[in-house]
């Protein structure tokens, strides 16, 4: 399970080579690093899943380009995974949430108002709403589901 948390949030001409740099490493390098440490203990019908974010396909806002493209990357990841993993039954898979109430994006905050209301639903989500996605391509009946996301966004990309 890769979830790695920071929010880069500015104009492209105004971001540093050292916040591309964190940026990276804490949301693309590490999950891959992360994922190849675990292969070794995994062995045959494993699951590799990755937190990623609406974001990574609709970016609906200014100045959350770096953000948008560290989601992006593991999009990629995760569909390379699929192909190299298979011939050990290992699934790879990325579940997408979208605005949900967290440390980083509390409730009440005017930008989480703002998500709420481009949701189809009209709501936040729940840590748990993420939680349930990530239960089932974790679970014995996703053997067939690999290298795909799952949307959990409240209509965020509808």
């Amino acid at each position: 399970m890769n979830n790695a948390g920071i929010f880069p949030y500015g104009p492209v001409e105004d971001v540093t080579l050292a916040e591309i740099d964190r940026t990276l490493a804490v949301r693309v390098r590490a999950v891959f690093l992360a994922t190849q440490a675990a292969l070794p203990h995994m062995g045959h019908g494993g699951r590799v899943i990755s937190i990623g974010s609406c974001w990574a396909t609709r970016a609906p806002v200014p100045n959350v380009t770096l953000y948008a493209m560290s989601k992006s990357a593991l999009i990629g990841f995760t569909k390379g995974q699929a192909h190299d993993l298979a011939s050990k039954e290992i699934t790879a898979n990325i579940v997408d949430p979208g605005p949900t109430v967290t440390d980083m994006n509390p409730e009440g905050r005017d930008e989480a108002e703002e998500e709420r209301l481009r949701t189809a639903a009209k709501a936040l989500g729940a840590g748990a709403d993420t939680a349930s996605a990530v239960a089932f391509p974790a679970g014995p009946d996703a053997q067939w589901a690999t290298g795909t996301s799952l949307a959990v966004d409240g209509g965020y990309t509808a």
